[in-house]
């Protein structure tokens, strides 16, 4: 009757490390081109691009929202309310790395590109 108690809390643990586990898959970026094309949108000024400026390689992605900080494009794809925001950061300068200050940062294969997710 040991493995019967045992059980439960085994089954309970096994789904809570399976869920944890879990990566959300990003699309892909066109790499070195979205790089490109950000650091022409980091010419308008600060706040919300309109979806009608969005070059090819930023709309693919199908962003929720594209906006421009002081230093980046930040490239919203997933938002949950009171959960967490997912997307992409690009930067003008390839040796660039973001604060992590708040934010869960994700090297991409391409220099200047990083995911970010934050959580509230």
């Amino acid at each position: 009757m040991v493995i019967r108690r045992n059980f439960f809390p085994v089954l309970v643990l096994s789904i809570l490390l399976a869920a944890c586990g879990r990566k959300t898959t990003m699309p892909p970026v066109s790499g070195e081109q979205l790089r490109l094309d950000c650091i022409r949108l980091l010419q308008l000024p600060e706040g919300e691009i309109p979806k009608d400026a969005w070059p090819k390689s930023v709309a693919d992605l199908k962003p929720l929202q594209v906006e421009r900080q002081s230093d980046r494009i930040a490239i919203l794809l997933r938002h949950e309310d009171h959960k967490f925001s997912q997307g992409y950061y690009v930067f003008a300068d390839p040796q660039t790395t973001p604060s992590t200050r708040g934010v869960w940062i994700q090297r991409t294969e391409w220099k200047g590109v990083f995911i970010f997710k934050t959580q509230y």
